[in-house]
């Protein structure tokens, strides 16, 4: 075979294992769900009412349709108050409940997460009956008690690893190539 025929043969390979990989692959998709939540409406220092709850859950899955209140064990996330961070890396403990509609979006929450020292923790609740964003540390807080952030998902193809190395089967396939040739120059 010809190097130039040899190369478009390794190429349509390496671009059937990209296109046709998923069928192979598992299912899942991973997902990253991010919150954003408004300002504090109350604080005490260090906390300020410039400061909000933002953070981040990643789940091997995307949450179900029609969910009440499940409970859900992430594989990674991170919190933040504006004072501290509290991650997976770093908790003594936490708690993550959902609800969803009949598309699997958020529509009621509580995510609490403790820090290190069990007494500072960061929680954000919508809930019947219960809305609020806290950070607290020791005896100090910042507090919103109305008016909630929003989630946002972010799904990732479990497949995305073995698209990406199709890809760059191609990128070595096209420098080998190129050198070939300039060798023959």
């Amino acid at each position: 075979m010809r190097p130039k025929h040899q190369f478009c043969f390794l190429a349509v390979l390496a671009l059937t294992q990209c296109l046709c990989g998923a069928q192979f692959a598992r299912a899942s998709v991973i997902c990253t769900y991010t919150y954003t939540g408004n300002d504090f409406e109350f604080a005490t220092p260090p906390y300020t009412t410039s400061d909000r709850i933002t953070g981040s859950i990643t789940l091997a899955n995307p949450l179900g349709d029609n969910l009440n209140g499940a409970s859900v064990a992430p594989s990674a996330f991170s919190f933040f108050d504006g004072v501290q961070t509290v991650s997976s890396s770093n908790f003594s403990g936490d708690a993550f409940q959902f609800w969803t509609d009949g598309t699997g979006s958020i529509t009621q929450w509580l995510t609490l997460v403790w820090g290190p020292d069990p007494n500072d923790s960061i929680q954000s609740a919508n809930t019947t009956g219960d809305v609020e964003d806290i950070g607290f540390i020791h005896s100090t807080s910042g507090i919103r008690n109305s008016d909630p952030g929003s989630w946002a998902v972010t799904p990732l193809p479990a497949t995305l690893p073995l698209f990406a190395s199709g890809l760059g089967a191609l990128g070595l396939l096209g420098w080998r190539q190129r050198r070939k040739t300039a060798r023959a120059n």
